[in-house]
């Protein structure tokens, strides 16, 4: 009778890990939805504001940048002068974008100075540089930001664009809008409850005191002091649920990590999610943390689906084995259910197998258990020792040990396969059993699986020898930019260039040389263009770049990045230098009409010299 429990042990176990499993995955996916649609939610939100101030950039930066450039190096009535007419030209568009959560508009001369405040006119002239790492980082690369920043009065998401005057740099200019005012917005996409903590180091650092007294609440936890805007809670009984959740302890290690996670907890009776997520600053410091209170009724709903289930998958396993029983009396019966199973499976006590699947047997080419323990003790011994992977002994502690110390990790090992001689990967679920203490391990074998993942991600979206984008990949982000402009009117140049005279690198040095040539290069390139541009190789040494700015201020940067690239030693090579063609999007443009366009511009460039930038 023990072998027929034992049958119905080894089913129970396995419904188990299933279903457990089952469970895992399900809330795991529960938890990327969320993050995703945080993400989107928060992405969507300042995209809207982004597109309505790429619009006013693209109509008024001209304009703009001539009034700054007259007021760079002038008098100060001069420069009062230009004010007065950066007023009377834009303060009706400021006073309108106002009433739609934009807080503040700034311009700022070549030096970072304040040459005017919209929201505070009279304020004006000030070294506003030295509290603005953005501004700061501004000055160095001449490229747009966006990102929060801590501010003297409130911390704000800027907008920050430079401008140029016969291609020169003559200041810059943003918008800002608050977290408040963001919360606002994002909270017109979705019932989630938005909330923000910042280290009270950088608060402290920038906000005077005035500030830190009117507008936000000092508060403790992990440890650490945060501080969090009063006007940020709808209702005391909001700020009551989060004082609870500061107390949690899944929130106070959330709060020393800098990964965003999704946390579940119940409050009053009804389950929440709350999403983590570490807020960065414009330069990418990290600065506190955004805080998404969301209803989970989802998790229960789960819990029950679950539950139903795996009763349903029991109750059956049971009917089934009942009926066994009738029919069969005897314990092969047992040993068939186990076989029939293609993964291996095995019972130990930690040092000894004490019973195992036909599977096993037929991987490790034994006809017999017994014949196996002639030879070995331990399946342990066919484990290949590699980083990552679970050995014989890891650390002094045996390896049966070592996952029952770590039920949290993915345990995984390699085994050679003696059909073909190749390493399979195998991962392990195990569960104990209760009467006996011994181990029920199943090796599910992930090899194939892993392959495949490994082997789409690294051909479907980057080029192997440099790590960029691969061709597939940019004409998908082509297409993706084409069709982005129809829909709101803009413009997109497209950069082509490749290095001159590339196969006298080959011949004179070897590819060995020529490979780390455009490997250097495109470590080169990648530091100087912006977080917004595409950069993919084309081909051999043919580079392309989409750049969402008109041909005017692409010839600029393209003119750059040829010097850049001329004065750069390279580790291999005296010298490299590049040919480059630039065209801008036509109305009827397609893909390949304006790739074509661009590869005649790079044609021209190499038909007129070499290393020179040719504009079609």
């Amino acid at each position: 009778m023990r072998y027929y429990f034992l049958v119905f042990i080894v089913c129970e176990i396995v419904i188990s890990l299933y279903f457990h499993n089952e469970y895992k995955t399900k809330l795991s996916n529960m938890h990327e939805n969320t993050i995703k649609m945080v993400e989107n939610t928060l992405d969507t939100t300042l995209n809207t504001f982004e597109l309505s101030n790429d619009d006013f950039h693209s109509q008024h930066a001209d304009e703009l940048s001539k009034l700054i450039h007259k007021a760079n190096g002038a008098s100060e009535k001069e420069r009062d002068k230009v004010r007065e007419e950066l007023l009377k030209s834009f303060m009706s568009f400021y006073s309108n974008r106002k009433l739609h959560s934009l807080e503040g508009m700034h311009i700022f001369d070549v030096n970072g100075h304040s040459l005017l405040r919209f929201h505070k006119r009279n304020k004006h002239d000030d070294p506003i540089i030295d509290l603005r790492p953005s501004l700061q980082s501004m000055l160095k690369d001449f490229t747009y930001k966006k990102g929060l920043e801590i501010g003297v009065y409130k911390e704000s998401y800027r907008f920050q664009y430079p401008l140029f005057y016969d291609g020169e740099f003559v200041g810059s200019y943003e918008y800002n809008i608050s977290f408040k005012a963001l919360q606002k917005e994002m909270e017109k996409f979705s019932s989630y409850h938005y909330f923000a903590i910042f280290k009270s180091e950088d608060i402290e650092e920038v906000a005077s005191l005035k500030t830190l007294k009117e507008r936000y609440e000092k508060i403790n936890a992990a440890s650490e002091n945060f501080y969090i805007q009063f006007s940020l809670f709808h209702h005391d009984s909001e700020k009551e649920h989060f004082d609870y959740i500061l107390t949690l302890e899944n929130i106070q290690k959330s709060l020393r990590s800098k990964e965003i996670q999704v946390i579940d907890y119940s409050y009053k009776g009804k389950n929440f999610d709350i999403l983590v997520k570490p807020i960065l600053d414009i330069n990418k410091n990290h600065i506190g943390y955004m805080l998404v209170f969301l209803d989970a009724d989802h998790i229960s709903e789960l819990r029950y689906e679950i539950f139903a289930d795996m009763f349903l998958a029991s109750l059956l396993s049971l009917m089934l084995l009942v009926f066994i029983i009738k029919q069969i009396k005897h314990k092969i019966y047992t040993r068939e259910l186990i076989n029939m199973q293609q993964d291996i499976l095995l019972v130990t006590d930690g040092k000894k197998i004490k019973d195992a699947n036909r599977s096993f047997l037929k991987f490790l080419g034994f006809e017999t258990l017994q014949d196996f323990e002639k030879e070995h003790d331990c399946i342990c011994d066919f484990f290949i020792q590699d980083n990552g992977y679970l050995q014989k002994d890891n650390d002094g502690v045996m390896w049966t040990d070592y996952i029952l110390k770590h039920p949290d990790e993915t345990h995984q090992v390699q085994i050679k396969d003696i059909s073909d001689d190749t390493l399979r990967v195998f991962e392990l679920e195990y569960e104990v059993l209760k009467e006996s203490g011994y181990l029920f391990i199943v090796f599910k074998d992930v090899t194939d699986e892993m392959e495949k993942v490994s082997r789409l991600m690294n051909k479907a979206y980057h080029d192997t020898l440099t790590n960029i984008y691969n061709r597939t990949s940019f004409e998908y982000h082509l297409d993706q930019e084409l069709k982005r402009i129809s829909r709101t009117g803009e413009t997109f140049s497209l950069i082509m260039f490749d290095i001159d005279h590339f196969k006298h690198v080959n011949d004179n040095y070897g590819h060995d040389v020529g490979d780390s040539v455009l490997i250097e290069l495109t470590h080169l390139v990648s530091s100087r263009i912006r977080e917004t541009d595409i950069f993919a190789r084309w081909g051999g040494e043919e580079f392309m770049i989409i750049s969402s700015t008109n041909i005017g201020m692409s010839g600029v940067f393209a003119e750059k990045l040829r010097e850049t690239i001329q004065n750069h030693e390279f580790k291999h090579v005296s010298s490299v230098r590049c040919s480059f063609g630039i065209t801008e999007h036509t109305l009827h443009d397609s893909k390949e009409s304006i790739v074509k366009r661009c590869d005649n511009a790079l044609y021209d460039a190499k038909q007129t010299g070499r290393n020179r930038v040719s504009v079609r």
